[in-house]
């Protein structure tokens, strides 16, 4: 299987969905998305992960019952290991 390949514009953005599940799915971030939509939540916060990436948490997820989304924190770990 071929990798999947794409180019993209300067102007492009895109979101890259994780679930906890750990299927993910890259989202074509157009000028109407909001991450509320994007992650199907009423409460959406940003937490700066550098100054072009930015990472939205579902606020309420904890308050549901969720659990935490290891797949994603896999992924960070991986972008950002802590040093020690």
């Amino acid at each position: 299987m071929s990798p999947i390949t794409t180019t993209a514009s300067d102007d492009q953005r895109f979101a890259l969905i994780i679930q906890p599940t750990g299927v993910f799915r890259l989202l074509a971030w157009l000028p109407v998305s909001t991450p509320r939509h994007a992650l199907c939540c009423d409460t959406a916060r940003p937490v700066d992960l550098t100054t072009t990436l930015t990472l939205w948490v579902d606020e309420d997820a904890a308050a549901y019952g969720e659990k935490p989304n290891q797949a994603a924190h896999g992924l960070i770990s991986q972008l950002f290991p802590t040093s020690g």
